[in-house]
């Protein structure tokens, strides 16, 4: 399998209220297929449509792009269409993107790339210029650009080792809107690997399109299954505020380091709520100064050591 190059699956949902929206979606994930095309370190590029019917005006800006267009024929949920996506594909990276993510042409991939053949490193993803997404945004004021182990991450744009997905088995699909995310963390790290979020490497999220306009399979009594199920099969990882929990922002289970784990646990801990999501608006500038890569060395406990067993929920 090519290792100089990244097979890339943008996933797309077309459904709109209105004429208008799918006119934003299509220009904005065409723009995105392009931004994808002038790389040369991207190989084949799959457009997995999940929405309930094909879109045959986006297959033709496909075919006119080179990118592969592809629909089952049925509506996928977010994690099927990313399964469905990279293992059609070859290359040893492999490159999960949504349709609204604008990664700049040449320099968040080629920089992802190069981390991505690190032998400790499973998954690598950039910062995020989208307010919406606090996990990786980087106009949090005085936010740092450095190259760390962060709690979380989200499935926006990830460069993974094909090998390892082939190992936890992809994106898992047991959950329909949400926790698929910290699932695939928790599943990385057992393995031995980290996920990583690259300083320098930065793409614009344009507005949670996919959500806001698109077909996306996000609604409320799907979320509610969702939080159940995590709770029951992911106790060890679950905390007191859900809501924070299902938006996949950064919790205490899930830190790396001690001194992060301790700062998370009083951020969430904090009795007022103001002062609380002050609290944690600092711990979001800090984390990427306690969970800088590589981690601490001399560490006499293993970082990785709670996620190297079964959670035995």
């Amino acid at each position: 399998m090519d290792d100089t190059q990244i097979g890339m699956v943008v996933n797309y949902y077309w459904p709109s209220k209105s004429q208008e929206g799918y006119q934003i979606i299509t220009s904005t994930t065409q723009l995105a297929l392009l931004f994808l095309r002038e790389n040369p370190v991207v190989g084949n590029v799959v457009l997995v449509d999940g929405s309930p019917e094909a879109d045959g005006l986006m297959k033709e800006k496909c075919e006119k792009l080179d990118v592969r267009y592809l629909h089952t024929g049925r509506r996928l949920t977010l994690a099927e269409g990313y399964n469905v996506g990279w293992r059609s594909l070859s290359e040893q990276y492999v490159g999960l993107m949504q349709n609204d993510i604008l990664p700049h042409p040449r320099e968040t991939l080629n920089l992802l790339l190069e981390w991505i053949k690190r032998p400790d490193v499973g998954c690598v993803f950039p910062y995020l210029t989208d307010p919406a997404n606090y996990v990786q945004h980087i106009e949090i004021p005085v936010r740092s650009m450095r190259t760390c182990e962060p709690a979380n991450m989200q499935l926006n744009l990830n460069i993974f080792k094909r090998s390892l997905l082939e190992k936890v088995g992809g994106v898992d699909e047991g959950y329909m809107t949400s926790f698929y995310d910290p699932i695939l963390v928790i599943k990385i790290r057992r393995l031995g690997y980290r996920a990583v979020l690259v300083g320098g490497a930065k793409a614009i999220h344009v507005d949670q399109l996919t959500k806001k306009l698109g077909g996306s399979s996000l609604t409320f009594d799907r979320w509610n299954m969702d939080v159940e199920k995590w709770r029951k099969e992911y106790s060890r990882y679950s905390t007191s505020d859900i809501y924070l929990e299902c938006m996949r922002y950064s919790t205490w289970p899930l830190a790396t380091t001690f001194s992060a784990s301790i700062l998370w646990r009083i951020c969430y801990a904090f009795p007022f709520a103001k002062i609380r999501f002050r609290l944690w608006r600092y711990m979001m500038w800090m984390e990427p100064y306690l969970t800088k890569y590589p981690a601490r060395y001399g560490m006499k406990r293993d970082p990785f050591s709670r996620f190297s067993k079964e959670n035995g929920a």
